[in-house]
């Protein structure tokens, strides 16, 4: 009995890289990345980023920097106390299922706070704010410090993108 091959996959992931390439222009990376943030600023520094929709932070209530009081023992305590908003530039036309963001622990990484949009329909060119608020709480104690974000927006390849960047908050009781 013949020994059977393995399946050869190279052809797809070919195809699947050069489909990518073809959509991205030759780089999936956000186009225009944000200006650096000043040294000493209190403003999210962005990190890394992937997909045809540029992200951008701008602004948040309180702002970044900020320390946050009366949560209680547990960060959900401050549930819906920050609000941010965003710009979305989409290099191309796509649906978006949804957005979602965290707000990361500095100690351990863990997704602290959190927010979830529903659908969006975006149009190649056409920017889009949108306004969020962290409104999900995991279980973290307080006083916690922030130090990460991310944003994401999920949907048709077009529009699938990630957003990562710096900031800082501080949640107290």
């Amino acid at each position: 009995m013949p020994k059977a091959r393995p399946a050869r996959r190279f052809p797809t992931i070919v195809f699947v890289l050069g489909l990518m390439a073809a959509l991205c222009g030759g780089s999936c990376q956000n186009e225009a990345p944000e200006a650096p943030t000043p040294p000493g600023s209190t403003l999210p520094t962005p990190g890394t980023g992937s997909g045809l929709v540029r992200i951008q932070f701008l602004s948040a209530t309180p702002e970044p920097g900020a320390t946050v009081a009366g949560c209680g023992d547990q960060i959900a305590g401050c549930v819906g106390r920050i609000r941010m908003r965003f710009r979305l530039t989409p290099a191309a036309t796509g649906s978006a299922l949804f957005t979602r963001g965290w707000l990361f622990a500095a100690a351990n990484l863990r997704a602290c706070l959190s927010f979830e949009g529903g659908p969006l329909l975006l149009t190649a060119g056409a920017s889009q704010d949108i306004d969020v608020s962290f409104d999900r709480a995991d279980q973290c104690s307080v006083p916690i410090e922030i130090n990460n974000m991310a944003f994401v927006i999920e949907g048709t390849v077009q529009v699938s993108s990630r957003q990562e960047w710096s900031v800082r908050y501080a949640f107290v009781r």
